[in-house]
């Protein structure tokens, strides 16, 4: 890449071109992750050009920026999740863009709006996109977004209704079904269906042979945190919390990492009110 970046500063004619510059962004964006500005440029040119670029374009550029932002967030920087709303917002809902539409994206979109609790701009995402669905998968992604919706609406046994009808074994459907399952069995504290649920889980995913290691360790890992999780809360004890904490700080890709954060200060805050002690 640097002979791309001499040439485009000796050649200033070629660095003023809108479009030359969007992908000189892009270039510094993987040359220099950590210089937020190269993120920022990209973006902001990227969304004034966007009515302008070729379908190609579009998806690469989103790509690129999607990448960029879930790796903040990966990395703890919580302010990055508005960021993904204003991608998906800026390029889902205008008018005769070419992004390349599947139920995983859908999805992702929807539990984004739905963590920022832009509920509108969640079920508007399934009103638009559904009808665009391949036939096989359409009524599974709708139950399954529909779900989601009911779940950060603390609507549990709707969320459970709803995931029960979903029939495909597309391993995507699969894991976002027993997250959902776990995560309401931990809020409602239905501690035996949650440990049986994370020794199936955790087979379902050492046995699935399609699955790269990278998708599998992002829900072992939570499997993991919300073993430590339900014992804490079972019974306490600091070595526990020991591990917990380890295993937060020191794993970049956990599933629902901010879920396991927020429930981890709800039981500290309820231990510190039973008189519990709690490491610091």
């Amino acid at each position: 890449m640097k002979p791309v970046l001499d040439f485009l500063k000796k050649h200033k004619n070629y660095i003023e071109n809108p479009y030359v510059i969007l992908f000189y962004y892009k270039i510094l964006i993987y040359t220099d992750q950590e210089n937020i500005s190269n993120y920022n440029n990209l973006k902001n040119l990227y969304f004034e050009l966007l009515n302008r670029l070729n379908k190609t374009t579009i998806n690469n550029i989103f790509a690129v920026l999607h990448s960029y932002i879930n790796e903040k967030i990966l990395e703890g920087d919580k302010k990055f999740l508005k960021d993904k709303g204003e991608l998906f917002s800026n390029v889902l809902f205008q008018n005769n863009i070419s992004l390349n539409i599947n139920f995983v994206l859908i999805f992702l979109s929807v539990e984004t709006f739905l963590q920022l609790k832009d509920f509108n701009k969640a079920e508007k995402i399934i009103e638009k996109f559904s009808a665009s669905l391949p036939v096989n998968l359409k009524k599974d992604s709708i139950n399954l977004c529909n779900a989601a919706i009911h779940f950060y609406k603390n609507e549990f046994g709707k969320t459970l209704e709803l995931l029960s009808r979903i029939r495909s074994n597309e391993y995507f459907f699969n894991m976002k079904i027993k997250d959902f399952q776990l995560l309401i069995y931990i809020q409602t504290k239905s501690w035996e269906n949650a440990l049986s649920l994370i020794k199936t889980y955790k087979v379902f995913l050492k046995k699935n042979s399609k699955l790269a290691d990278s998708y599998k360790l992002p829900p072992l890992n939570f499997c993991k945190a919300c073993e430590y999780l339900i014992k804490m809360e079972v019974q306490y004890n600091s070595n526990l919390e020991l591990k917990f904490v380890k295993l937060i700080k020191n794993n970049k890709y956990i599933a629902y990492k901010w879920w396991l954060e927020k429930k981890f200060k709800e039981l500290n805050n309820n231990d510190k009110k039973n008189n519990k002690f709690i490491r610091k």
